[in-house]
């Protein structure tokens, strides 16, 4: 009975058809897999520079579209958008997108495999990469950069550390080389697994409850429980160091330690506990309250980062729609934009208090007081406050200024040339040089006024 039952349970967990069977020993070439092109150097090209606004202010412009337009520099993330990538893979120096039709990878005697399908979940375990669809594995040999065989699954949940498959079903699991048809082992844990990682000579399995067992590859034995003193909700793993988020929302950085008969840890950090925390991909990174955690550093991001991987300082995330892989550094740069629309700025008196509707579209209330602004939180009626004159950078009460919104940084026969700044927002918009004095003029814009 027991083995009718073990028999069933390998079919069901590999379900496994090969569509070619290489011996294990025939899946390198000489070629070395050392010669990654670093992350930072080999994506330095594609990460815009910084605009200077001292420089633009240099100089009026001479179209027409620019002057009547408002040019806004503002202060972001150095990076950039890669599109139509379905999946991406970093592991230490090695990168891995895929992308459209392509598997493209930051080697430069392999820096791009073709495929036949553009979906699918990458699976890498040096120097093999393993394309997950919904039925099949693809494998692919970057060190011969190409196609090695294709084997067919049932099991949801396959994992993949070279040479080994590991498929995992309910409590149950199975373990192959990935070139061969069947498992040579089949073992089970006491509750459901949620994921496995490979440390040394073991397979690490948790368990849904928070527990960790493992499995010995060399003599075929399970341990026992792992004993920890925190229930584990999910973890990334790195060169002997685990990284786990607790039940409670903690992150705790562990070294293992192998001993004859077990394995035993070593906490070296632990940071929380956060209202909402998740961590890296494969890194030994986790982000949560618009800050990036690492064992060593502590790095502030505001972007709201979701899913996410960091190396070399820097990050790689799905912010936007699935396919649209934003990369960034973590720090900031100048971008101009152009805003096609002269700026229709607005201001009112009220006491000792201004209501301006800016140029950056918000109303706000300045205390002239203190010289203090805040945003306005609800809708302010006007009506009855007294309408302030803009000229020139200024605002005027009864032809006296009040209040210095912009500065005049440049200027010739026609136009003049201001700035103004908000926050690390720079703004410049152009207006007419005005033939009659200063004085002249507030008197005809006080006349259009009444």
């Amino acid at each position: 009975m027991k083995k009718l039952i073990l028999l069933l349970a390998i079919i069901v967990l590999s379900a496994c058809s090969i569509t070619n069977n290489y011996p294990i020993n025939t899946v390198l070439t000489n070629q070395s897999l050392n010669g990654t092109i670093p992350i930072d150097k080999y994506l330095k090209n594609n990460f815009p520079t910084n605009s200077s606004a001292v420089q633009f202010e240099k100089k009026i412009p001479d179209i027409d579209l620019i002057l009547n337009s408002t040019i806004c520099f503002y202060k972001d993330y150095q990076g950039f958008y890669i599109y139509n990538v379905n999946d991406f893979w970093i592991q230490k120096n090695t990168l891995i997108l895929l992308k459209d039709r392509n598997i493209i990878i930051n080697y430069p005697f392999c820096s791009k495999i073709d495929i036949t399908a553009s979906n699918g979940k990458i699976l890498y375990s040096k120097p093999i990469i393993a394309l997950k669809n919904k039925n099949y594995l693809c494998f692919y040999d970057i060190s011969a950069c190409g196609k090695l065989l294709t084997r067919k699954y049932l099991s949801k949940n396959v994992y993949f550390f070279y040479p080994y498959l590991i498929f995992i079903k309910a409590n149950r699991f199975a373990i192959s080389f990935f070139t061969q048809k069947r498992p040579f082992f089949l073992g089970q844990i006491p509750h459901n697994i949620r994921d496995v990682f490979k440390f040394k000579n073991y397979l690490i399995f948790l368990e849904n409850d928070g527990k960790l067992y493992a499995y010995n590859l060399k003599n075929l034995e399970l341990f026992r429980n792992i004993k920890t003193s925190y229930q584990i909700s999910n973890f990334v793993y790195s060169n002997n160091i685990l990284l786990i988020k607790t039940k409670k929302h903690y992150i705790k950085f562990i070294k293992l330690i192998p001993l004859a008969n077990s394995i035993t840890f070593k906490v070296l950090k632990t940071f929380g506990p956060f209202k909402n925390v998740i961590l890296a991909r494969h890194s030994l990174y986790a982000y949560g309250d618009g800050k990036i955690y690492g064992l060593n550093s502590t790095i502030i991001c505001d972007k709201p980062l979701k899913d996410f991987d960091f190396v070399d300082g820097i990050v790689f995330s799905f912010l936007r729609e699935k396919k649209e892989l934003f990369v960034f550094k973590l720090k900031k740069i100048f971008y101009k934009k152009i805003i096609f629309a002269h700026p229709h700025i607005k201001a009112y008196k009220e006491k000792d208090f201004i209501i301006l509707f800016d140029i950056d579209g918000k109303e706000k209330i300045i205390d002239l007081s203190d010289n203090s602004t805040i945003l306005a939180t609800k809708y302010i009626d006007t009506k009855c406050l007294t309408p302030l004159i803009y000229l020139h950078g200024k605002l005027y009460k009864d032809r006296e200024a009040i209040y210095k919104l912009a500065k005049i940084v440049n200027k010739n026969a026609n136009w003049l040339m201001l700035r103004r700044t908000i926050g690390d927002n720079i703004y410049f918009y152009f207006e007419k040089t005005v033939k009659k004095s200063p004085e002249n003029q507030l008197i005809l814009l006080y006349k259009d006024k009444n």
